[in-house]
């Protein structure tokens, strides 16, 4: 993927790798992909599985049991099982140099009615801004949110803040850390994050994922 050697353990897939050419929506085209593939098969894109708490993948069949369970309830699951979701996508040859200066710019200038976003105190070292318009039932719409690293514009944290369509309308999130990992020049979107608390460890759980993704270098 973008010229790194990847080699990828099936524990830690998330869904199928995704192949240049390869359309996976269609029936006809994901028939054609390699079924044999080499270095020389260039990603797409990708996705992984891994806990929160220590950025493992399902190894045994109690993580398979745990990862089951979140599946079987609304209710938010304790710490030490909710699950990331990490797609990592190729950095173009016609992208600028990787920021989120882009991204925040065009969430501030409101071009599709979300906001307008009202900043906040600053919170775990990152800009804070929210829609001054109030979360909505789940069918209603939604709230949006964001963090943002204006020292680095290497980080961008968005999330979607709604409540339940039934009283007593309990408060639902869901957010996901956006970096770029520049050892495997991947654009990376860590996923399924429902608890806002977690994204106070967005530093250490950009650095896990990087370390994750560096084991899956072939020199």
């Amino acid at each position: 993927m973008s010229g790194v050697r990847l080699a990828i353990p099936n524990h830690y897939l998330f869904g199928p790798v995704v192949y240049e050419g390869v359309d996976i929506w269609s029936a006809k085209s994901y028939e054609n992909r390699p079924r044999h593939p080499t270095f020389d098969n260039a990603f797409d894109n990708f996705a992984i599985k891994i806990r929160l708490n220590n950025f493992k993948p399902i190894e045994t069949a109690k993580d398979w049991d745990d990862f089951r369970r979140k599946d079987h309830t609304v209710e938010i699951q304790p710490f030490e099982n909710r699950w990331l979701y990490v797609q990592f996508k190729p950095k173009t040859t016609s992208q600028p140099t990787p920021s989120y200066r882009i991204e925040f710019n065009n969430w501030m200038k409101n071009d599709v009615g979300w906001g307008p976003f009202v900043r906040q105190p600053d919170v775990w070292g990152l800009q804070h801004y929210i829609s001054a318009k109030a979360p909505q039932p789940i069918s209603g719409g939604q709230q949006h949110e964001f963090f943002y690293d204006a020292k680095t514009d290497s980080t961008f944290i968005h999330c979607s803040n709604s409540v339940t369509n039934q009283p007593p309308h309990k408060a639902l999130s869901s957010c996901e850390i956006s970096f770029f990992i520049y050892e495997i020049k991947a654009w990376t979107d860590a996923s399924n994050i429902n608890v806002k608390d977690d994204l106070a460890r967005w530093k250490e759980i950009e650095s896990g994922i990087r370390t994750i993704a560096g084991s899956f270098i072939v020199p």
